[in-house]
């Protein structure tokens, strides 16, 4: 399989109107381990690469009719002077969806998405802005329908943690109480952070549901992220608008994914 990463178009600038110096890691899911890195383009949101990376089949399938079970996914770091890697989004190529007889062009948006997952669960979030306190709230209500990764065990130890991004750099978090021994959460959590009304549209925020454990990290059971366009989308999209037309709160449902 050869790839050819031509362009990349129309990255948001970071704040104070700065730009990127994106690089893209290109792997075939489901293996995360094999992967290409691109060249770093040096200060711009138009990246032009025009990177060729051929993929050896062999080595992550077993049988041809694998691939149409595969994902390409590109993901665009942001490559600071301090030798950092910040995401700033992924796009996804699932092959079944791909004419692969010939050479062929296709694109896709850039997302917080990583993965292609479905039925992870959903969170319960409001949200409300002040311009007048440039105080950005959101309350992590309550999760439904948490997908529970163990098969041994009925429920979990769940806490939901909020990270407040600038661009692609993360500018603090905040996360809730521990609800323990269940896969229905009610966390009735608020968390507040300040933002200056002339960020917001360089604002948002990215919700993850965690899974307390104890013998090995907190596991991740599925995140999503509200914000302006090219942050978020669909319904995710939609929250952050009514939130930044009115000084009301907004509650809505969002599924969760990885």
């Amino acid at each position: 399989l050869v790839l050819r990463l031509q362009r990349i178009s129309d990255l948001p600038r970071k704040g104070d109107d700065k730009l990127y110096d994106p690089v893209a890691f290109i792997c075939l899911l489901p293996d995360e381990k094999h992967y290409f890195r691109s060249k770093v383009i040096r200060n711009t949101c138009n990246p032009c690469f025009e990177d060729e990376f051929a993929f050896p089949l062999e080595k992550v399938m077993e049988h041809a009719q694998d691939l149409l079970k595969c994902v390409l996914r590109i993901s665009v770091y942001d490559y600071n002077r301090t030798h950092k890697y910040n995401v700033i989004g992924h796009a996804l190529f699932p092959l079944a969806d791909q004419d692969l007889s010939g050479r062929n062009t296709v694109k896709a948006p850039i997302t917080k998405r990583s993965k292609i997952t479905v039925n992870l669960g959903e969170v319960l979030l409001s949200l409300a802005y002040l311009p007048s306190l440039d105080r950005l709230s959101v309350v992590v209500n309550r999760c439904r329908h948490l997908k529970i990764f163990d098969k041994s065990v009925t429920s979990i130890d769940t806490y939901a943690k909020v990270t407040l991004m600038c661009g692609s750099d993360k500018v603090k978090s905040k996360r809730t109480e521990v609800v323990e021994n269940t896969s229905k959460p009610v966390f009735n959590q608020s968390l507040s952070f300040v933002v200056p009304y002339s960020y917001l549209d360089d604002t948002s925020l990215v919700i993850t549901v965690m899974q307390r454990t104890f013998l090995r990290s907190d596991a991740v059971i599925g995140r999503l992220v509200v914000g302006p366009f090219f942050y978020a989308q669909g319904e995710s999209l939609t929250h952050w608008g009514s939130m930044a037309k009115s000084r009301e709160a907004k509650k809505q449902w969002h599924p969760l994914y990885l």
